[in-house]
């Protein structure tokens, strides 16, 4: 049993990615409600090839790591390419274990403690691999959605899209509009939508009295967050596989609206099919005969309870 009372010191590197950040802290959001947890983020930026060259090479011949020791019972944690060899060079100086989220390099992985990493990377388990369905997420099912509240979150191209194809998408959501009529829709821009498609959703919305156009910029920090709490339905562009598992971990039905791939051996498309798979999301491909708020409650995620408590269960389970 853990006690509250408890403190561990948990220092987190930050590449100053939104998305990496969020990981970050929704590992050591869902570890403060078991522990007293004593925070401190170092910031870290994107090495030059060269200087991460050096670097690495410094790491393996154990040039300027100190073993000072000086954290032994604590926590290095971090997301994100720029964060590894700070976090390793900490740990060895330190004696803190070290847990990163997201898949490393191969030659890298062996040497933290715990990898948290989404089953769609292809990673093979190892004793210090811990599968996850998506990232940790700062989002928990507050318990007060509304089935006459929806939300429509529309990302945009990236490396893996073939294209980006804004009729289709408008379709898409007409689709959902019609089907869902009682319904109150927001729809919202990312920003890798393109001003082509925000315009186009404006419009469309412009008819369509039961939905309310925001682009992305329009939005204050927290508001999609909040909407996941307030909206039982959540639709996403299948490029946004983040703001699935977002919405997800809130507690909210999810569907994913389609969108052309170049491969269809991504692991967008993998993560997708794994959740489709679990009845976790409904895709708009099978249609829409049946009504989202008749399907099935999913089993609800906390990947980052999940993290929280499998670092419990190996180093202070029996304190």
């Amino acid at each position: 049993m853990i006690e509250r009372t408890r403190k561990i010191k948990v220092t987190v590197y930050s590449d100053g990615r939104p998305g990496h950040e969020k990981q970050s802290r929704a590992l050591v959001t869902a570890l403060s409600r078991y522990f007293t947890v004593e925070t401190n983020w170092v910031m870290v930026t994107k090495p030059s090839v060269s200087f991460h060259i050096v670097k690495l090479i410094c790491y393996f011949l154990g040039w300027g790591s100190r073993q000072k020791q000086t954290n032994p019972g604590g926590l290095i944690i971090g997301t994100g390419s720029a964060t590894h060899l700070p976090i390793l060079h900490q740990k060895k100086s330190s004696g803190a274990r070290a847990v990163i989220c997201m898949s490393p390099p191969s030659y890298l992985l062996s040497r933290f403690d715990l990898c948290c990493i989404p089953s769609h990377d292809n990673v093979t388990e190892k004793e210090n691999v811990f599968l996850t369905t998506g990232p940790p997420s700062l989002c928990v099912d507050q318990g007060v959605h509304s089935l006459f509240k929806g939300l429509i979150l529309v990302g945009g191209p990236n490396a893996e899209t073939d294209g980006w194809y804004e009729n289709s998408i408008a379709e898409a959501i007409k689709q959902i509009l019609e089907v869902h009529k009682s319904i109150e829709w927001k729809i919202s821009s990312s920003p890798r939508t393109p001003t082509k498609t925000e315009k186009m959703l404006n419009q469309f919305c412009d008819q369509h009295e039961h939905a309310t156009f925001y682009t992305y910029q329009e939005t204050m920090q927290g508001w999609v967050e909040a909407e996941y709490a307030a909206c039982k339905t959540v639709w996403v562009t299948a490029d946004s596989v983040s703001m699935v598992f977002e919405a997800l971990s809130a507690g909210c039905r999810v569907g994913i609206i389609p969108v052309q791939w170049k491969r269809n051996t991504n692991k967008f498309v993998k993560s997708i099919q794994i959740l489709e798979e679990q009845g976790r999301v409904f895709s708009l491909t099978k249609g829409l005969d049946q009504k989202v708020n008749d399907t099935p409650e999913p089993e609800l995620l906390n990947e980052a309870d999940r993290c929280a408590r499998e670092i419990i269960r190996r180093w202070w389970s029996k304190t």
